[in-house]
């Protein structure tokens, strides 16, 4: 009876010690990184700005274009490219501003924007004139 009395007690004594060291672990994160570990939501969906068809002159005419949501930093690059020989519409790979190329030349293209994920989206057709 009194090896029982003493193996109980030690019981609950190494017990309330392994409860209160679990309970330091989940706090201080020394043991167990995932105890305390929250998951970010994700990041709002990718958009361009402006998303729409546009139309531009040729001539060096400029459009600046935007990114939101995704996972910055973001690249954009000018794709799809149909037109006369010599049309070459650029744009800043980090800044968004497309360029429209020489005078005298037409075409269309798109923007696509790419973020740091590989998430990707293109702009509505632009149409660049004479």
């Amino acid at each position: 009876m009194k090896n029982s009395l003493i193996i109980g007690i030690g019981m609950v004594i190494i017990m309330g010690f392994i409860l209160v060291s679990c309970t330091d672990m989940e706090r201080t994160n020394i043991y167990d990184p995932a105890a305390d570990y929250h998951v970010p939501p994700p990041p709002p969906p990718l958009t361009i700005s402006p998303a729409g068809i546009q139309s531009i002159q040729s001539g060096n005419k400029t459009i600046q274009f935007t990114a939101e949501g995704g996972t910055s930093p973001y690249t954009w690059e000018v794709v799809d490219i149909t037109g006369m020989a010599g049309f070459t519409p650029t744009i800043g790979p980090t800044t968004g501003l497309f360029n429209s190329g020489m005078t005298g030349y037409s075409g269309s293209c798109k923007v696509k924007l790419t973020d740091s994920e590989g998430k990707n989206v293109l702009s509505g057709s632009i149409t660049v004139t004479m």
